[in-house]
Protein backbone atom coordinates (compact mmCIF):
# COMPACT_ATOMS: atom_id res chain seq x y z
CA UNK A 1 0.00 0.00 0.00
CA UNK A 2 2.80 2.41 0.93
CA UNK A 3 4.57 1.59 -2.36
CA UNK A 4 1.43 2.36 -4.33
CA UNK A 5 1.02 5.66 -2.56
CA UNK A 6 4.67 6.47 -3.24
CA UNK A 7 4.25 5.49 -6.88
CA UNK A 8 1.08 7.54 -7.14
CA UNK A 9 2.81 10.51 -5.55
CA UNK A 10 5.78 10.16 -7.88
CA UNK A 11 3.45 9.89 -10.84
CA UNK A 12 1.52 12.97 -9.71
CA UNK A 13 4.78 14.86 -9.26
CA UNK A 14 5.87 13.86 -12.75
CA UNK A 15 2.56 15.06 -14.19
CA UNK A 16 2.83 18.32 -12.23
CA UNK A 17 6.41 18.77 -13.49
CA UNK A 18 5.30 18.16 -17.07
CA UNK A 19 2.42 20.59 -16.76
CA UNK A 20 4.69 23.16 -15.14
CA UNK A 21 7.12 22.85 -18.04
CA UNK A 22 4.27 23.24 -20.54
CA UNK A 23 2.85 26.26 -18.73
CA UNK A 24 6.31 27.85 -18.58
CA UNK A 25 6.77 27.17 -22.27
CA UNK A 26 3.37 28.73 -23.09
CA UNK A 27 4.23 31.73 -20.90
CA UNK A 28 7.56 32.06 -22.71
CA UNK A 29 5.82 31.84 -26.09
CA UNK A 30 3.32 34.51 -25.04
CA UNK A 31 6.15 36.76 -23.83
CA UNK A 32 8.00 36.29 -27.14
CA UNK A 33 4.83 37.05 -29.11
CA UNK A 34 4.22 40.16 -26.99
CA UNK A 35 7.77 41.37 -27.65
CA UNK A 36 7.36 40.70 -31.35
CA UNK A 37 4.06 42.60 -31.47
CA UNK A 38 5.62 45.42 -29.47
CA UNK A 39 8.57 45.60 -31.88
CA UNK A 40 6.20 45.65 -34.85
CA UNK A 41 4.17 48.43 -33.21
CA UNK A 42 7.34 50.46 -32.65
CA UNK A 43 8.37 50.04 -36.29
CA UNK A 44 4.88 50.99 -37.43
CA UNK A 45 4.94 54.02 -35.14
CA UNK A 46 8.32 55.14 -36.52
CA UNK A 47 7.13 54.68 -40.11
CA UNK A 48 4.00 56.59 -39.32
CA UNK A 49 5.96 59.41 -37.64
CA UNK A 50 8.21 59.67 -40.69
CA UNK A 51 5.17 59.81 -42.94
CA UNK A 52 3.70 62.62 -40.83
CA UNK A 53 6.97 64.54 -40.94
CA UNK A 54 7.09 64.16 -44.71
CA UNK A 55 3.54 65.46 -45.00
CA UNK A 56 4.36 68.46 -42.81
CA UNK A 57 7.41 69.26 -44.95
CA UNK A 58 5.24 69.04 -48.06
CA UNK A 59 2.65 71.39 -46.51
CA UNK A 60 5.37 73.87 -45.55
CA UNK A 61 6.90 73.76 -49.02
CA UNK A 62 3.48 74.22 -50.62
CA UNK A 63 2.75 77.15 -48.32
CA UNK A 64 6.04 78.85 -49.16
CA UNK A 65 5.41 78.38 -52.87
CA UNK A 66 1.96 79.91 -52.53
CA UNK A 67 3.36 82.88 -50.62
CA UNK A 68 5.98 83.46 -53.32
CA UNK A 69 3.33 83.24 -56.01
CA UNK A 70 1.19 85.72 -54.15
CA UNK A 71 4.12 88.09 -53.65
CA UNK A 72 4.83 88.00 -57.37
CA UNK A 73 1.21 88.84 -58.16
CA UNK A 74 1.00 91.87 -55.89
CA UNK A 75 3.13 94.97 -56.16
CA UNK A 76 3.83 96.77 -52.89
CA UNK A 77 1.01 99.28 -52.34
CA UNK A 78 -1.20 99.67 -49.27
CA UNK A 79 -4.32 98.41 -50.99
CA UNK A 80 -2.49 95.50 -52.50
CA UNK A 81 -0.94 94.64 -49.13
CA UNK A 82 -4.43 94.49 -47.62
CA UNK A 83 -5.47 92.19 -50.46
CA UNK A 84 -2.38 90.09 -49.82
CA UNK A 85 -3.28 89.93 -46.15
CA UNK A 86 -6.79 88.70 -46.95
CA UNK A 87 -5.49 86.19 -49.47
CA UNK A 88 -2.92 84.93 -46.98
CA UNK A 89 -5.66 84.52 -44.40
CA UNK A 90 -7.63 82.38 -46.81
CA UNK A 91 -4.56 80.32 -47.71
CA UNK A 92 -3.53 79.90 -44.08
CA UNK A 93 -7.05 78.82 -43.17
CA UNK A 94 -6.97 76.23 -45.94
CA UNK A 95 -3.58 74.99 -44.77
CA UNK A 96 -4.79 74.83 -41.17
CA UNK A 97 -7.79 72.79 -42.27
CA UNK A 98 -5.45 70.43 -44.13
CA UNK A 99 -3.23 70.15 -41.08
CA UNK A 100 -6.23 69.41 -38.83
CA UNK A 101 -7.37 66.73 -41.26
CA UNK A 102 -3.91 65.12 -41.19
CA UNK A 103 -3.91 65.30 -37.38
CA UNK A 104 -7.30 63.61 -37.25
CA UNK A 105 -6.06 60.87 -39.60
CA UNK A 106 -2.99 60.38 -37.41
CA UNK A 107 -5.12 60.00 -34.29
CA UNK A 108 -7.34 57.45 -36.04
CA UNK A 109 -4.32 55.46 -37.22
CA UNK A 110 -2.78 55.44 -33.73
CA UNK A 111 -6.07 54.29 -32.23
CA UNK A 112 -6.29 51.54 -34.84
CA UNK A 113 -2.73 50.36 -34.14
CA UNK A 114 -3.33 50.38 -30.36
CA UNK A 115 -6.57 48.45 -30.75
CA UNK A 116 -4.92 45.83 -32.96
CA UNK A 117 -2.05 45.42 -30.48
CA UNK A 118 -4.51 45.02 -27.58
CA UNK A 119 -6.54 42.41 -29.49
CA UNK A 120 -3.44 40.34 -30.27
CA UNK A 121 -2.30 40.36 -26.64
CA UNK A 122 -5.80 39.43 -25.47
CA UNK A 123 -5.87 36.46 -27.84
CA UNK A 124 -2.45 35.24 -26.68
CA UNK A 125 -3.44 35.55 -23.03
CA UNK A 126 -6.72 33.71 -23.66
CA UNK A 127 -4.93 30.80 -25.39
CA UNK A 128 -2.39 30.59 -22.56
CA UNK A 129 -5.13 30.56 -19.97
CA UNK A 130 -7.04 27.83 -21.79
CA UNK A 131 -3.90 25.68 -22.06
CA UNK A 132 -3.11 26.13 -18.38
CA UNK A 133 -6.68 25.26 -17.36
CA UNK A 134 -6.62 22.13 -19.53
CA UNK A 135 -3.33 21.04 -18.00
CA UNK A 136 -4.64 21.70 -14.49
CA UNK A 137 -7.81 19.70 -15.20
CA UNK A 138 -5.72 16.80 -16.51
CA UNK A 139 -3.70 16.81 -13.29
CA UNK A 140 -6.84 16.83 -11.14
CA UNK A 141 -8.43 14.01 -13.17
CA UNK A 142 -5.34 11.83 -12.92
CA UNK A 143 -5.14 12.42 -9.17
CA UNK A 144 -8.82 11.51 -8.72
CA UNK A 145 -8.28 8.31 -10.74
CA UNK A 146 -5.25 7.42 -8.64
CA UNK A 147 -7.16 7.96 -5.38
CA UNK A 148 -10.06 5.88 -6.66
CA UNK A 149 -7.63 3.13 -7.62
CA UNK A 150 -6.07 3.27 -4.16
CA UNK A 151 -9.51 2.96 -2.51
CA UNK A 152 -10.34 -0.04 -4.70
CA UNK A 153 -7.07 -1.67 -3.72
CA UNK A 154 -7.69 -0.94 -0.04
CA UNK A 155 -11.12 -2.55 -0.28
CA UNK A 156 -9.59 -5.55 -2.04
CA UNK A 157 -6.95 -5.80 0.65
CA UNK A 158 -9.58 -5.72 3.39
CA UNK A 159 -11.71 -8.32 1.61
CA UNK A 160 -8.73 -10.65 1.17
Amino acid sequence: MARQTTKATEKAEQVVDQVTVKVEQVASDVAEKAEQVKAEAIVAKKDFAQSVQDQIVELKTEFLKRVETLKAQFPVSQTELVELKETLKVELTALLEDFNKVSKDIKEDITSISSKHKDQLTESFKRSKETAVEAFNKINLSQVKEKAQEKVEEVKAKVS
